[in-house]
């Protein structure tokens, strides 16, 4: 943009998924005012929106927002498949680092013309990261290193931000909250698997036992396919979820043996810990699917949404 330029109103539209719908809504406040922008930038949905508006495609995002569902914009895994192919579907989101987009990507080609974008007076700027071929760091053991290169060093110190013990002081204070925070969680997740679901599912397990136990002695002859099959997934499901757990409470005694530096440290909890709470998290999420709610420990989101005790 030209800076010579006479100054205009700008518009800043935020990321956040649905939070976009909002802006829509904004939009049609800021026409009722007569209020109009000269240059509009966004970030993530915010760009979508900031392109529409731009183009004064106001109908288009009104009709998108109130009619577009999950599956519109993220490519999501069949509800109906079942907890085991859901458990399959997190890993893979978890190892790509995301979801797969290619529905939106699909929506932004449908609704946005670039040359007319291109050839609007109304400015036009987004915040993106790859096509410029900016770093992507996904996790703060990948970004934490960046902070003590020379080139930022020397940036950071010329503008008297900070000096370069500082910066080196904070890089590693970071990386030692990082891996601080990632055992806490690790050891509260321990202790939440091994004192009080795994009990629980295997109390389960008790009753339904024991309840084809008692309709066989009223009835040899009564269906108990239920209970039967019930019994031997939940039994399963408890027998993976505890390998898990030990596979997890592993990972943490290995680290005791490491003589780690805090930035091999911080790599280790991302890279194997977070990794098989992850699993531990997956196979308990399925058996929470399937177990009577009375014996689960923990409210759900509903009871803490709406119950009152």
């Amino acid at each position: 943009m030209d800076t010579a330029a006479k100054g205009c109103r700008g518009l800043v539209l935020a990321g956040g998924g649905a939070r976009g719908s909002y802006q829509v809504g904004v939009w049609r406040a800021l026409d009722e005012l007569g209020w109009t922008a000269g240059a509009v930038t966004g970030t993530s949905v915010g760009c979508l929106n900031g392109a529409m508006y731009v183009l004064g495609q106001y109908e288009t995002a009104r009709d998108m927002w109130l009619t577009i569902r999950s599956e519109d914009v993220l490519d999501l895994p069949d509800p109906a498949a079942g907890p085991r192919a859901l458990g399959e579907a997190v890993r893979q989101i978890v190892a790509e680092g995301g979801l797969d987009i290619s529905p939106l990507e699909g929506i932004v080609a449908r609704v946005l013309d670039e040359d007319a974008l291109r050839a609007s007076p109304i400015k036009f700027g987004l915040v993106t990261v790859e096509k410029r071929g900016l770093l992507n760091l996904r996790t703060t053991p990948d970004c934490l290193p960046y902070f003590i290169k020379e080139k930022n060093v020397d940036l950071f110190t010329r503008h008297k931000v900070f000096s370069e013990t500082e910066i080196r002081a904070r890089y590693e204070i970071l990386l030692e909250n990082y891996s601080k925070i990632l055992n806490i969680e690790a050891v509260t997740m321990l202790d939440m698997a091994n004192k009080d679901l795994l009990p629980a599912y295997s109390a389960y397990a008790r009753q339904l036992s024991e309840t084809v136990n008692a309709k066989k002695a009223a009835d040899p002859d009564v269906d108990c396919t239920f209970e039967t099959e019930r019994l031997r997934q939940v039994s399963a499901l408890c027998g993976d979820m505890y390998r898990k757990t030990q596979a997890l409470e592993d990972t943490l005694l290995n680290l005791v043996q490491k003589d780690f530096g805090e930035l091999e440290r911080a790599q280790y909890y991302q890279g194997t810990v977070f990794h098989a709470m992850t699993e531990l998290r997956i196979v308990a999420d399925e058996l929470e699917s399937v177990t009577d709610r009375s014996f689960y420990p923990y409210p759900n989101y509903g009871d803490l949404l709406f119950g009152v005790r």
